[in-house]
């Protein structure tokens, strides 16, 4: 229930008190206490109908019985049954002696989930109806047991918990509407939502809470969180402040914080219980401007490796740190939750507090810093084929304030892993199957720094695979096993993928998790197994798609991959979305008040690149705006609305230049 909600109620309410001369006084004389428990209780839903019996306020009481589901510290609470919900103002309890006393001299009052019964008298105004004057005669308290937060964050869902702790930071739904709080005591950090609760704290706040253990996620992403093993995001719901100190001065206690890198923190696997639980990194805080909105950012110290903080309000919530844009600050955060999308589940920060220290790098850690951050993220654990891949080892950071860090690669196991050095380029090769010890080592002035990688090489399985065509022609919601070439970006909002290739024919294809497509390179051989669909009735497609082997490799498309000299308007009004066609046309950008559209002109007929971020998307072609280019197109649909053109290639007199959005690491 938002907070404006029971604001109105009880504003509404007290006027009515007010003006009303059947409402003054002492509250009404009715209830005197004596058979206060005796009398039958009736429905919400037939409370309100006898109320419609005798106009719009109702001077004689009525009893319901009904479960607590939000309070407000002024006495109002929305209580329900299994008929409908009720605001009510409580204004007196009946004590031990069976004697009415005022609602603010109640010692244990009503919390969430309780169930009371009550003695109400109700009002309408328009179609709301409400309760005044309510006695509570009963409360059968539910059930919570006090426990630390480090406990709460591994209870089970829907146990009753009771907590006491610091706000530590306070978050905003949208309309700057508080929704909750990080909670902190000695031993951990958890999520407390709750707007009523939320709007009646203030950081610094020592407070105790009651609430029942949750993992929230969105209700329209919880398809996909599942697919990754995403619980939610730990917290504390249905909550309410039973205590709360009311001073600001409170800092939360830091000691069990543990110290670590946005590198790690990222990726930590989104089935691991950390959402909610704070911190402490050292950041590279930016400020990104978008149209109608503001992002900001933590970066890792490589300036890279980072993710974007949870705003409900455009980023407007966030302006605070805009004191620390471009500076590498002391952050004390959190994963508050993580986005699920078809392709991906990443977490989404929260600030708790930023702090600009004066931060210097120390050069004597650059060359652990190359290791990790830059030689060892080159390497994988796993190959089930010769990549060839060409090594980065000279390190530089302006932002760190050095240069001229030197990586080297060594093997103990060159029948499996080797390393060759010509002209200054290393490139490492896999030979043969079975395992190596790769030591990483960074060499900087004075200093060095090594590590070691296990890199296994496993033979190749033996795979029957579908050619493309096959994959094509396969029956709908069929798994298939399929072989071929990895080709340009898939262009989509949520999906990541390419069109995989071969000698028979193309076709998209969407990853289940977009971590596998950063060890899979344009050009490279892969077998990929995963469900054949058609998008929508129109965009054929291979879907929660899977790595089965990277053969890798630059191998060329095969010939008559492209179809030349192509009727563009009688390809996109026939549909085929397993075509690739060449053509040449003019680039232009249509903008809108939202957001800017690239268009192609192909033999005087405009047709929008389909994109739901063009300038990310097709930023291979951002340079070649209002330029005539040769262009590689697909005809796609993915929302079965109507087909367009989706760029995959720019041609060049230095050869073709392929877009790689979903390959952007």
């Amino acid at each position: 229930m938002k907070r404006s909600s029971l604001l109105v109620t009880l504003i509404l309410i007290l006027s009515l008190l007010l003006c009303s001369c059947t409402l003054g006084g002492e509250g009404g004389g009715e209830s005197d206490g004596e058979g206060a428990g005796g009398e039958s209780a009736v429905t919400i839903a037939e409370a309100k109908a006898a109320l419609a019996e005798v106009g719009d306020v109702s001077s004689t009481p009525v009893t319901i019985k009904a479960t607590v589901r939000e309070v407000d510290e002024n006495g109002i609470v929305r209580v329900s049954d299994s008929t409908g919900s009720l605001d009510v103002l409580l204004t007196k309890g009946i004590d031990a002696e069976g004697k009415e006393i005022l609602f603010s001299a109640i010692e244990n009052k009503p919390k969430v989930k309780d169930t009371v019964t009550l003695k109400v008298k109700l009002w309408k105004l328009g179609d709301s109806i409400s309760a005044y004057e309510a006695v509570i005669v009963s409360i059968d308290a539910f059930s919570y047991v006090e426990m630390s937060v480090a406990d709460a964050r591994s209870a089970e869902i829907g146990k009753g918990i009771k907590l006491t702790g610091v706000v530590a930071s306070v978050t905003y739904a949208n309309g700057f509407v508080p929704s909750g709080f990080i909670l902190v005591d000695s031993t951990s950090s958890i999520y407390v939502y709750s707007q009523t609760a939320a709007a009646n704290v203030k950081v610094g706040n020592t407070v105790t809470v009651v609430g029942e253990k949750d993992y929230w996620i969105l209700e329209d992403e919880q398809v996909n969180a599942q697919k990754f093993g995403y619980k939610g995001s730990c917290q504390l719901a249905n909550a309410s402040v039973t205590a709360n100190d009311n001073l600001t001065d409170g800092a939360f206690d830091k000691s069990w914080i543990e110290e670590t890198t946005l590198m790690d923190l990222l990726s930590t696997p989104v089935t691991e219980n950390i959402t909610s639980r704070i911190y402490k990194v050292n950041a590279l805080v930016k400020e990104v401007e978008d149209k109608g909105f503001t992002n900001f950012y933590f970066f890792d110290l490589d300036g890279k490796t980072g993710s974007y903080t949870y705003t409900q309000c455009n980023g407007a919530d966030f302006t605070w740190l805009r004191e620390f844009d471009g500076k590498i600050c002391t952050v004390y955060l959190t994963a508050l939750n993580a986005k699920s999308t078809s392709s991906s589940c990443l977490f989404r920060l929260l600030p708790i507090s930023v702090s600009d220290d004066g931060y210097v790098f120390d050069t004597a850690d650059a060359p652990k810093y190359a290791v990790k951050y830059h030689g060892l993220t080159q390497l994988k654990k796993e190959y089930s084929g010769d990549p060839a891949l060409t090594l980065n080892t000279a390190v530089s950071s302006e932002l760190l304030g050095f240069e001229g860090v030197t990586l080297s690669f060594s093997s103990n196991n060159e029948s499996v892993v080797k390393f060759n050095t010509d002209s200054g380029i290393t490139v490492m090769n896999c030979p043969g199957f079975g395992t190596a010890t790769v030591t990483v080592t960074a060499t900087y002035c004075e200093y060095t720094y090594s590590e070691d990688i296990t890199v296994t090489v496993d033979e190749n399985a033996v795979v029957d695979a579908l050619t493309v065509g096959d994959a094509i022609d396969a029956d709908e919601e069929a798994d298939v096993t399929v072989k071929g070439i990895v080709g340009p970006s898939i262009v989509h909002a949520n999906r990541r993928g390419f069109y995989l290739i071969d000698s028979t024919g193309i076709i998209s294809v969407s990853f289940a998790n977009s971590k596998d497509l950063e060890d899979i390179e344009i050009g490279n051989e892969v077998i990929i197994t995963g469900k054949k669909i058609t998008v929508d009735g129109s965009q054929i497609c291979i879907d929660n798609a899977s790595l089965v082997a990277n053969y890798y490799g630059q191998n060329e498309f095969p010939a008559g991959t492209v179809t030349e000299n192509a009727d563009i308007a009688n390809a996109v009004s026939q549909g085929n979305t397993t075509a690739i066609y060449k053509a040449t046309g003019t680039l232009k950008v249509v903008g809108t008040q939202h957001y800017s559209n690239y268009v192609i002109t192909i033999d005087g007929i405009d047709y929008t690149l389909y994109a739901s971020k063009a300038a990310t998307q097709y930023a291979f072609l951002t340079e070649q705006i209002n330029n005539e280019v040769e262009v590689l197109l697909s005809v796609v649909n993915w929302n079965g609305k109507s087909y367009k053109l989706c760029a995959l290639g720019l041609i060049t007199e230095d050869g073709t230049v392929y877009n790689e959005y979903s390959f952007a690491k």
